[in-house]
């Protein structure tokens, strides 16, 4: 049931299983997946612009299976279009503006999160409140 389900996360997701011995390490500790610091530090919290490359660099190369020669060009045009980019802000061009309410989203979020130690006693409500500003 839901103690088995808490068991599970506490030992994959938190601190590992404890034994005898001691406490091991979780296999995907909150270090690897908590985003309390990366929201902290106005750092991006998801990996969407990965995914975002992703599928423009998929859709350069035209199909699921290309030939080596068709993965070369797009590895090619992908790199000219790091160059001009590099290029561009290295003479002052800024990048593009985020939108806005992306950036109003971000603010929220950061504001909740700096005012995390206010919620210590009320877990619930900090995540609620968490919750709304998303």
């Amino acid at each position: 049931g839901i103690d088995d389900l808490l068991g599970y996360f506490q030992t994959t997701w938190i601190q590992g299983l404890t034994t005898s011995s001691g406490t091991g390490q979780a296999k995907y500790p909150p270090l690897t997946w908590n985003a309390y610091d990366r929201t902290h530090f106005h750092m991006n919290r998801t990996n969407n612009f990965v995914e975002s490359w992703n599928k423009k660099f998929s859709l350069t190369l035209g199909h699921s299976n290309p030939t080596i020669y068709n993965f070369i060009s797009a590895l090619q045009l992908e790199q000219s279009s790091t160059d001009g980019k590099i290029l561009a802000y290295n003479v002052g061009e800024m990048p593009p503006r985020r939108k806005r309410r992306n950036v109003e989203k971000d603010r929220r979020i950061h504001t909740v999160v700096e005012n995390y130690d206010a919620y210590e006693g009320n877990v619930i409500a900090y995540l609620d409140l968490l919750n709304s500003v998303c």
